[in-house]
Formats: C-alpha cells, sequence, structure tokens
C-alpha cells in the first residue's frame, strides 16, 4: 500500500507528540518515516523551511541534516527528490501560462512568477534547466610540458644517472685519434 504525503506526516507526528518537537531531533531524524516525509514534500514542490516549520523544528536543523547528517543512499534519494521538484516546477510554469493566457492571471504576475520559478528549477537541477552549459577543460602549455621535462632531467641527475637525455639519443663517444682531412678522404 502506497501512502500519500498526509498520512506520512501525520503517521510522524503522532509519535513526537507537538511541544518542543525540538527536544526530540535526535529520535526524529533517525526515524525513516521522518526522512520518506522530507522527500515526499520536496518532492511535492515544498521547500524544506515550510515542512521544517510545519512540523515544529527549526529550519536550520534540518537543511543542516540534509546537508551533512545522511547516508550515500539518502543523499542520493534527497537530489532524485529535488530533481523532480524542479521538474513539477516547470509543470507548474505552463499552468502558469496557461493562466495567463485564459485571463485568470495578469501577465505581469505570471512573468514574475514563472521567472522566479525557472530561477529556482535552475538551481535545483541545472544540468536540465540551468542556461549555462558548462565545460571542463585542462589545457597544458608547452611551456609547461618543458618545465615539467627539466624538472624530470633535474631529478633524474640528483639520482646519478649520467648522460641522460629526456628526448631523443645521447651518445657518448670518446675518440682517442683525431683523423687528418688526408685519412678521412681516404
Amino acid at each position: 500500500m502506497v501512502k500519500i504525503a498526509s498520512e506520512i506526516l501525520a503517521e510522524v507526528k503522532s509519535r513526537y507528540p507537538l511541544p518542543g518537537k525540538d527536544l526530540y531531533w535526535k529520535e526524529i531524524r533517525q526515524d525513516p518515516i521522518f526522512f520518506e516525509a522530507v522527500i515526499d514534500a520536496v518532492m511535492g514542490g515544498q521547500s524544506v523551511s515550510t515542512f521544517a516549520r510545519s512540523f515544529g523544528l527549526k529550519p536550520t536543523r534540518v537543511c543542516a541534516w540534509l546537508a551533512t547528517g545522511l547516508n550515500d543512499e539518502q543523499v542520493k534519494e534527497y537530489e532524485n527528490a529535488r530533481v523532480i521538484r524542479a521538474s513539477a516546477m516547470a509543470d507548474r510554469i505552463l499552468d502558469i501560462c496557461d493562466q495567463v493566457e485564459s485571463g485568470l492571471l495578469d501577465a505581469q504576475q505570471g512573468k514574475l512568477i514563472a521567472d522566479n520559478m525557472k530561477w529556482i528549477a535552475a538551481r535545483l537541477d541545472p544540468h536540465l534547466w540551468g542556461d549555462r552549459i558548462q565545460i571542463k577543460a585542462e589545457v597544458k602549455t608547452s611551456a609547461e610540458q618543458h618545465l615539467d621535462a627539466v624538472r624530470q632531467l633535474s631529478e633524474m641527475i640528483k639520482k646519478g644517472k649520467e648522460g641522460v637525455v629526456i628526448e631523443g639519443e645521447h651518445v657518448t663517444k670518446v675518440i682517442e685519434h683525431q683523423p687528418t682531412i688526408e685519412e678521412l678522404l681516404s
């Protein structure tokens, strides 16, 4: 049986008495049903601050817990909920456009609301709704490559390797007798 958000919230609220829920914070944050309620609220488009206040908790405490107190699986689930919330906001923008078109909403109000929702959606899921395309590139100039080669050669010389060349060949030939031009031509 799938529970709806109001049932989940009612179940969590029934476990912890109303006055001073912050006193029960250690127990609440470890309750899987509470985490499920947070995820459900976020997916439904509600902010964490609004959810925390409706539950009688300090918003900063709940936000800090979501930022640092979750395990890897919960982090993935929370990020997924944020992406779903961003998509829901995009759908709401379409509804606002319909309301403006039908005359139920003033064009300026619709623009203001839609612009704010676009901004929030872009922050929640920048990969899908962001305006900027980010390209990561690492450029290494020839000067940096030459410096790396000099450093490498310096290290080899310090280790006692003589006659070391980074590129090409190093040939050392000891000539005992200097030939004359006549000897070379013959």
